[in-house]
């Protein structure tokens, strides 16, 4: 089993893992340039949900169903919100600027299509 979850990976969740994983080193970079006073509040919270969403796209490779693994794919996508929500508080309190931002946001954007992309294709249904 070990063999068809590796292939299964490679095949479908790698580009979604890279452009993750791409965010989060983006991510861990700009929480660098934060006020230290941030490092319990956005700092934490932006690494935390950064690091979640590959976390749980790796998760879903471990899954059986299709069922299953769209859980994950939905955590993943929730996650990827959250940081965009993140990211715009900080923008709110002068922390990002909005070019900085906007790069994040074509990320963002390029990652939750190919989540909710693959979220729909494993729900549905054969005709």
């Amino acid at each position: 089993m070990f063999i068809i979850a590796i292939i299964y990976y490679l095949s479908i969740g790698y580009h979604q893992q890279a452009l993750s994983i791409e965010l989060g080193v983006s991510i861990y970079a700009f929480t660098k340039k934060l006020p230290t006073e941030e490092k319990f509040g956005l700092v934490f919270q932006l690494k935390r949900a950064s690091s979640s969403i590959s976390t749980n796209i790796s998760e879903d490779v471990s899954r059986f169903t299709d069922k299953e693994k769209s859980r994950f794919i939905e955590i993943s996508y929730g996650s990827t919100i959250e940081v965009l929500s993140h990211l715009l508080f900080a923008h709110a309190l002068g922390f990002i600027e909005e070019q900085e931002l906007n790069s994040f946001r074509l990320k963002i954007n390029e990652l939750t299509n190919k989540l909710n992309a693959f979220y729909i294709h494993l729900n549905k249904k054969d005709d």
